[in-house]
């Protein structure tokens, strides 16, 4: 996800700002005493803004909690390898490796003042530790699966009042301004483009919207009535 493709208007500190850094170190307390090495700071407050602010439109639009975080990591700018994993630092830090990184996003929660929202993220990412337990063999006492249905009972009630019920409704609008992108990017080519390509002895049938191998049998009218009746016509004469 490009960061440029999100609508960031109503976040707390827009991480689209060009003085982003300079605002966010600002504006949330204790944050520039921290020390989080070997992340860079700009791409993780990034992170922690859009992965963490209730209007973040990755937080409204992606109900799946990981799916979220790799969305943020990857729209703050942190690298994705070519078969979408992350680099070992990126994750490391990710899943709670880095104490310095934890204390940034703590002190953003500090600094939202929203007890309800906090709630919400300990939930999740506490539902994101039993997860992995599981995948990873780990026992899981009857308590704990017991836990996780209570949690997630009580995620969903709170994603419902805390999120809206029109999350479904801005989701559509979100992906609706996406594909709008990609296809004003995709009808950037022009008709004299398509020109020099056929003058260089290029085949264009792979850009065909019905396949390499289509080829037109029969010059037809909608409806194929017009032709029908031309073709009658003229075998009338």
């Amino acid at each position: 996800m490009n960061l440029i493709d999100l609508d960031c208007s109503g976040m707390v500190i827009s991480p689209r700002d060009p003085a982003f850094l300079k605002t966010f170190t600002s504006s949330v307390p204790g944050v520039s005493s921290r020390e989080f090495k070997p992340v860079k700071d700009l791409p993780l407050f990034k992170y922690v803004v859009l992965m963490y602010d209730p209007s973040s439109p990755i937080v409204r639009t992606i109900g799946d909690y990981w799916q979220r975080k790799l969305e943020a990591v990857e729209a703050a700018g942190f690298k994705i390898k070519d078969d979408g994993s992350l680099e070992q630092s990126t994750e490391d830090w990710l899943i709670g490796k880095n104490d310095g990184v934890i204390d940034v996003i703590i002190d953003f929660l500090a600094y939202l003042k929203s007890p309800t929202w906090n709630l919400m993220v300990f939930m999740h990412e506490k539902l994101l530790r039993y997860t992995n337990d599981a995948l990873s063999n780990k026992r899981n006492e009857d308590t704990k699966v017991n836990e996780v249905y209570q949690i997630g009972t009580k995620l969903h009630e709170l994603n419902t009042k805390f999120l809206g019920e029109n999350i479904e409704e801005e989701t559509k609008k979100f992906l609706a301004r996406l594909r709008y992108r990609v296809e004003e990017k995709r009808l950037g080519i022009r008709p004299e483009d398509y020109a020099k390509r056929l003058a260089k002895g290029d085949d264009l049938a792979e850009d065909s919207p019905y396949g390499p191998t289509y080829r037109v049998s029969k010059i037809k009218f909608k409806g194929n009535t017009v032709c029908e009746q031309a073709t009658k016509k003229q075998t009338n004469i």
